[in-house]
């Protein structure tokens, strides 16, 4: 739900569609705590055997991190462990069809960017993400970033880093009301509106978490 108050003063006085304005700022926030709340309520229902330090349906080979023992990150190791995680979907038979994607944070991004993919030949974009600022693909994976990655204190600041594929959730979301209503306490209008949304993991398999802080 959101809800703010446009004053007749400030309608008067600015030569801007303040209503408009503040009406595209709140469905910003919206977006935002939606984000939030998505990002920090699935991790945990990650399929065992793609995440911890034996992940890997198949091998078990695979080290993504566990309580007291994450994967500390460098840009020399950031991309081989993007890479381990797309082999962990890839024991679970998750579908290669490019719609793979996988959500950090600023700090890991920051990695990427001083990372080998300075080297085009490593996304197979058009140009280096270092010129464009368009993460890419990495090993299939579609690279979000995301200030609502959840992170914990283990030590160092430690994220779970999700990466998985669109089987893997459900999702929807509808503006349920929005409405203009005089304030009773000054002159202007309150402009509220209602939200509805809902989430769930329909497919664990299809969902991993890296547990890493900054090496």
């Amino acid at each position: 739900m959101f809800a703010f108050l446009v004053e007749d003063v400030d309608k008067v006085q600015s030569d801007l569609d303040m209503l408009s304005a503040w009406t595209e700022t709140a469905g910003k926030q919206l977006t935002e705590s939606i984000d939030k709340a998505v990002l920090q309520g699935i991790y945990a229902s990650a399929h065992a055997s793609n995440m911890g330090t034996t992940a890997g349906a198949t091998s078990s080979a695979y080290d993504l991190g566990t309580s007291g023992s994450q994967i500390a990150l460098t840009k020399d190791s950031i991309v081989d462990k993007i890479a381990e995680c797309a082999s962990v979907l890839d024991e679970q038979n998750v579908p290669n069809d490019g719609k793979r994607w996988m959500v950090l944070p600023p700090v890991f991004t920051n990695l990427l960017i001083r990372s080998d993919l300075k080297d085009v030949s490593m996304t197979g974009e058009g140009s280096s993400p270092i010129r464009n600022g368009i993460w890419g693909k990495v090993d299939r994976f579609t690279i979000y970033q995301s200030n609502h990655v959840k992170s914990v204190t283990d030590t160092y600041t430690t994220w779970y880093c999700m990466f998985g594929h669109p089987l893997a959730l459900s999702f929807a979301a509808q503006l349920e009301k929005t409405e203009t209503i005089k304030s009773q306490d000054t002159f202007g209008d309150i402009v509220r509106g209602l939200m509805v949304y809902g989430y769930g993991v329909t497919k664990t398999e299809a969902l991993g978490v890296l547990y890493a802080c900054k090496g």
